[in-house]
Order: structure tokens, then C-alpha cells, then sequence
């Protein structure tokens, strides 16, 4: 086990230079022309990972989490010491990495793709590590059996890599990392490749090695259900940027902004533009959804006006039909009904908009009204306003 902590780490990328790519110059002015509409840019280069400070403790299952291109696998290549740190400080156990080579951190990671030894057996290759570092036999066979045990590999400990399932040469890549049991243990999408089933049996086991071994694991994906399901600390991260970090229920229950509500969450949030408080001698109204109401809790200081709501699936009441008494109800089409399991995920819009309003994601249970309906069919929905996050609309910051 080991502490990391990254203190303001910036990561740039040099711009493609077109004059060294003498026999592909067209492939290397597109690859240039890329570059220059990234969002962040300096004089230097294209700017991956900025002002980047993270703290992980030992024993922490941490998991970045974002979507393709936010920086995650270069932190993660920065922390292995395969990517140099343009700038700031990277330590581990409070020594500062600078110039350590990647075999002197003491770490082991596993990629995408498996890169097993094809003439080695599974056995031969989870222990290999150990061997070449002439750790004594009897330790390395002690070692290699509690890996293929955890690792569910007995039935398979003498087959050579041309015979084995994708989920088991992934295990067996896992092996061969853990078993040298490292500092930290860095993980780059290991399961991306994988059918779902898998994927789920996979995180089953590497949750379970993580409780019984004790090891830093550091995890990216862009996987969600991943994400929540591993992760002791959740790191959200948008544009080389930490969006927001804390435990998976931490972040889901209370946001920080608009980035962090949308992106943790199935089926995702729902996030209203025209929302709009209201401060009057009746007190606080929230406008939304052609309706009006009680406001939910905001700083007093906060004025009124413009604001983004948010509201998740899971928090709007469905029925058939219209209250008489009350009139907050809003009739809805649906666009699209999905079954899964027993929630029924409901795609829906507000009945007599344009063509192009906003869609409202809804879920309800299978014994609850509306879950049996049709695209075509009217709903007529209620919002749970005490559940709403409201947004600053310029900052998209949580304001309550």
C-alpha cells in the first residue's frame, strides 16, 4: 500500500510537427488541424491535464471516471511514469517521482489489451514476475496459487493463451500484475473489451481481491456502472479537469454542477434551461414545466431569476389521469418505453410543444401506473420539487 498525491499536475502535448513527417505530411496536418480546435490550448501544445491535485490514501480503491479524451489514462500514464509531468508535483509516499523511472515506482498496471506470453502456460505467466525478480520457488508457487485461486483459474492454470476466453486472459493479466504485489496497482479500461455479463463477474473479483489484499488500486473507465460500483472515491473528471470527487453516493446525492449531475446517474438527470425562481409577496416560486411550484431551498441572498433544474428520473410521480383539485400535473407523450428488469424507463415530452422540447427521462416500477404504456400514449406526470437541484445557469454551479 502506498499514499499518492498530485499537486497541480498540467499535462501539454507539443504540437504535430508537419516538416518531420516527411512521407505522410497530409496525415500529419489533419492530425494538426485536430489539435487546434481542442478546447484548451497554449503556445506550447494542446493542454490534456490541468491544475490537476488528487490525494489517494493507502489501501483506496480510487476510479477516474469521464468520457474518452478527458485525461484519465494520461493521469494514469503520468502516476506509472510513462508520461513525463509538464508541470507540478507527483508523489508517492511523499517522495517526488521527477525522474524515477517507471520499474523503480514499484507499481504494476494492466491495459486494454491482455500482452500475454503465448509459449507460457497461465500458471507461467502470472508467476513470471517473480522469477525474473529470483524470488525463491517456493514463495513464487505459493503466490501463483493464491492468484489463480482469487482469480477463479484452476480449471484453466496449464493452458496456454491461444486457448483461453477473453474474461480469462484478462484474469490472468491481472494476475501477473497483482502478484508482485505493488505499491499501486493502475488499471486503464481492463474490461472495455468484454461482453456485460463478464464485465460484471470481472468487477465481482477484482472488488473481492481489492477487501482481501488491501492493495491502492487506481481505476479508469468510462463506464459508469463500473465507476459506482468499485469506487471507494469517485473522481469525475471533464476536459483534463477534476469535476468533482468523493464516494459514488456523495456524488449522485449532492452534485456539484451540471457536469457531475449528468454524469453519474441511470438514466441520466433531467436538466431544465428555462427554469426560472420567482420572489413575490406570495414567497418563493420555482417556474417549471409550465407550472409553478413551492420553492426548494435556496441561500436567501439568492435573488431570484434564471436558473437550470435538475430533476432525476426517479423523482416524478406517473398517472393516467388528471387531479381536478390540483392542477400541477403535466400531460405528456410518450416517445419511448424500455423494460428493464423492473423499472420501466420512459422517454417522454410535454403535450402540445414544438416538435423539438425538451425530452423528460422518467422511471417508474412495473406494479406502478404507466408502466405499461406505448409510444403515442398520454401520461400526465408530477415533478418531486423537493428533489430538484437548481443550477446557476452562467457557472452551472449548484446554488441548492
Amino acid at each position: 500500500m502506498a499514499q499518492l498525491e498530485l499537486r497541480d499536475v498540467v499535462k501539454i502535448y507539443p504540437f504535430v510537427n508537419v516538416k518531420k513527417h516527411l512521407f505522410d505530411r497530409k496525415k500529419a496536418r489533419k492530425m494538426l488541424d485536430m489539435q487546434r480546435r481542442m478546447p484548451y490550448l497554449t503556445n506550447e501544445g494542446v493542454v490534456a491535464v490541468q491544475q490537476y491535485s488528487l490525494s489517494v490514501e493507502p489501501g483506496e480503491f480510487v476510479v477516474l471516471y469521464g468520457p474518452s479524451g478527458c485525461g484519465k489514462s494520461t493521469v494514469l500514464r503520468m502516476i506509472a511514469g510513462l508520461e513525463d509531468v509538464t508541470a507540478g508535483e507527483l508523489l508517492i509516499d511523499g517522495e517526488d517521482q521527477e525522474g524515477v523511472m517507471p520499474e523503480l515506482r514499484d507499481l504494476s498496471m494492466v491495459f486494454q489489451e491482455y500482452s500475454l506470453y503465448p509459449h507460457f502456460t497461465v500458471e507461467e505467466n502470472i508467476a513470471f514476475p517473480l522469477k525474473n525478480l529470483h524470488i525463491p520457488r517456493e514463495e513464487v508457487e505459493r503466490r501463483t496459487d493464491l492468484m489463480i485461486r482469487l482469480l477463479e483459474l484452476q480449471k484453466v492454470r496449464r493452458e496456454k493463451p491461444a486457448s483461453l476466453s477473453g474474461g480469462e486472459m484478462q484474469r490472468t493479466a491481472i494476475g501477473r500484475a497483482l502478484i508482485k504485489r505493488p505499491k499501486i496497482f493502475l488499471m486503464d479500461e481492463p474490461f472495455s473489451n468484454l461482453d456485460a455479463p463478464l464485465r460484471m463477474k470481472l468487477r465481482v473479483m477484482i472488488k473481492k481481491i481489492h477487501q482481501e489484499l488491501g492493495s491502492t488500486f487506481i481505476y479508469v473507465t468510462h463506464d459508469m456502472q463500473e465507476a459506482m460500483s468499485l469506487a471507494t472515491k469517485l473522481v469525475v473528471m471533464k476536459d483534463g479537469m477534476i469535476v468533482q470527487e468523493g464516494t459514488p453516493a456523495e456524488i449522485y446525492r449532492n452534485p456539484s454542477d451540471t457536469d457531475a449531475a449528468s454524469m453519474i446517474g441511470f438514466p441520466e438527470i433531467n436538466l431544465f434551461s428555462d427554469a426560472c425562481i420567482v420572489r413575490d409577496e406570495k414567497g418563493c416560486i420555482l417556474r417549471l414545466l409550465s407550472r409553478d411550484y413551492p420553492c426548494p431551498a435556496l441561500p436567501k441572498e439568492f435573488p431570484g431569476g434564471p436558473v437550470i433544474a435538475g430533476i432525476r428520473p426517479v423523482h416524478f410521480s406517473v398517472y393516467r389521469e388528471a387531479d381536478q383539485e390540483k392542477d400541477d400535473r403535466i400531460l405528456c407523450t410518450v416517445l419511448l418505453r424500455e423494460v428493464v428488469g423492473k423499472e420501466t424507463h420512459l422517454v417522454l415530452q410535454e403535450t402540445g410543444k414544438a416538435e423539438n422540447a425538451q425530452e423528460i427521462r422518467v422511471v417508474v416500477r412495473a406494479d406502478e401506473e404507466g408502466a405499461g404504456s406505448l409510444p403515442g400514449q398520454e401520461l400526465w406526470i408530477r415533478p418531486e420539487i423537493g428533489e430538484a437541484f437548481l443550477f446557476d445557469p452562467e457557472s452551472e454551479e449548484r446554488i441548492g
